[in-house]
């Protein structure tokens, strides 16, 4: 039965290896705009198929083509998320909020991984961040939910 079993997992293994290796073929025969572009939307695709693991790969690959690209780090925190693996989401979440800090929405999502990783001062650091961009009432995304409440 082990034999069987070991057998399946590398043939998966292999599977897995041979589909990255084809899309970072694919890839090379871009120009690096387009290829950054093919690995978030491959990245995104395998957050919609629920397989945040193989898309924190195609993020990761994004990231090497242009170390600055706000949508990949904000994409990466949101598979993190999913993961559960909150020093890992509030790190692509830091970086795409320093990257880009007019995008209340990443505030709000990674001021929600603290409040997951019970890291409170953190927490509201970020909401204060957002408030102060928005005077009023707030709407608030929650991660994973695709909608928020007013605040």
């Amino acid at each position: 039965m082990k034999g069987r079993k070991g057998k399946n997992m590398l043939k998966h293994g292999i599977i897995l290896a041979t589909l990255l290796s084809i899309s970072f073929t694919v890839g090379c025969g871009r120009s690096p705009q387009k290829q950054k572009q093919y690995f978030l939307e491959s990245g995104k695709k395998f957050l919609a198929m629920g397989q945040p693991r193989e898309a924190t790969i195609q993020f990761r690959n994004a990231l090497q083509i242009d170390p600055r690209f706000v949508e990949a780090y904000r994409s990466l925190g949101q598979a993190y998320y999913q993961l559960q693996e909150w020093p890992e989401a509030a790190a692509a979440l830091s970086l795409a909020a320093e990257l880009d800090p007019k995008n209340l929405e990443t505030h709000f999502v990674l001021a929600e991984v603290y409040l997951n990783s019970r890291d409170f001062p953190n927490a509201e650091k970020e909401v204060g961040k957002s408030r102060e961009k928005t005077p009023g009432p707030v709407r608030i995304p929650v991660a994973g939910c695709g909608a928020g409440g007013k605040r």
